[in-house]
């Protein structure tokens, strides 16, 4: 499924010298191939034995598309919790190292889950306690950002390979260093204090970058009129939740999210500013299910997308890429679903 460890050290040792010699201008500048287009989707591409320097986009769909009303028919991935939620096998959830992988994944935007601290600080944190993540029994609001900030995430080396010594608890601020200018952020914002978010992302420069994500609209509005060029998702469940979150707004939500199987009724009345947004987590279930039986299926993404769903948020970025061709690495992606039967190594499908 990946690299050996000794082909891993031999591409970290071609590219570093590479870069050296670069910079002694002894080559006028290192291949495409070693810094910014890899054949190989391997773990030092992301994890802490990176050099982290990130790609530029990706993806073939523009990165302004999510909030431009002219760029519709263009399906765009959004990496749960970063490259994969509890059922992640690339890199930690939440974690700088999940980023990294995201963006050299190719998807379009990250799901990230924002919570503040004791002392008022943002950092990533899916649960309201660190326990699982951390192995640290305590609640992020009884934590400062310096004590929780020195917490180390937990990497079972059976599920995920790679280095992920040096990850802790990121700062939303971290996070943002990381996507500007490649990845679209889906924020979770499990804090109350929508104060905080929006400062954050006022500071940071990505108002255009960065979705306030909540389920109760009026904590949306809080942001608007915190400021108005804040960009919100809302999370309607039902057709008749569609209709009144919608027209709580002067200026329609930028993401709509929604239970997929309701698109066809309802996407007639969202407006062209706005883009649906669905879950896929059953989908990729099932994926998970043919996978173990050595079925490489995809056609239940299509289903999403043909009820007229712009925007899938998914455990398995991998799979949906290269079901979208748009997965451009060696590695076989179903590679990376948990019991699947199918082939690891080569993909032989299209790139």
């Amino acid at each position: 499924m990946m690299a050996s460890a000794q082909s891993m050290t031999t591409r970290m040792k071609r590219i570093a010298a590479c870069a050296l010699l670069s910079s002694l201008l002894i080559l006028p500048a290192c291949s495409a191939e070693d810094l910014s287009n890899p054949s190989h989707f391997t773990p030092d591409l992301y994890d802490c034995t990176s050099s982290k320097r990130l790609p530029q986009p990706r993806s073939p769909v523009p990165l302004d598309c999510v909030i431009n009303s002219d760029c519709h028919g263009q399906p765009m991935v959004v990496a749960h919790r970063g490259a994969g939620g509890e059922g992640a096998v690339l890199a930690p959830e939440n974690s700088l190292a999940a980023i990294r992988a995201a963006a050299w994944m190719g998807v379009d935007g990250v799901e990230l889950d924002a919570r503040d601290t004791a002392d008022g600080k943002l950092i990533l944190m899916h649960d309201a306690e660190t326990r699982r993540t951390t192995g640290v029994d305590a609640r992020v609001e009884d934590l400062t950002l310096d004590e929780i900030h020195r917490l180390p995430l937990l990497a079972d080396p059976d599920r995920f390979s790679g280095d992920y010594t040096c990850e802790t608890v990121p700062t939303l601020d971290e996070a943002f260093a990381l996507t500007r200018g490649r990845l679209f952020v889906d924020l979770d914002t499990k804090t109350s204090r929508v104060d905080l978010v929006v400062l954050a992302i006022q500071k940071a420069g990505l108002r255009d970058q960065v979705f306030v994500s909540v389920s109760d609209p009026g904590r949306a509005i809080e942001a608007r009129l915190l400021d108005p060029g804040i960009r919100i998702q809302v999370r309607p469940d039902t057709p008749e939740d569609v209709s009144r979150y919608l027209a709580a707004f002067d200026r329609p939500p930028e993401v709509v999210e929604i239970p997929w199987a309701i698109a066809p009724e309802v996407k007639s009345r969202v407006p062209a500013d706005s883009k649906l947004f669905s879950d896929v987590f059953a989908e990729d279930a099932a994926t998970a299910l043919l996978a173990s039986t050595a079925k490489a299926e995809t056609s239940q993404y299509r289903a999403v997308l043909d009820a007229g769903i712009e925007i899938m948020q998914t455990e398995y970025p991998a799979v949906v890429l290269r079901s979208l061709a748009r997965w451009t690495f060696d590695e076989n992606p179903w590679g990376w679903v948990p019991g699947s039967k199918l082939a690891g190594g080569r993909d032989e499908g299209t790139r």
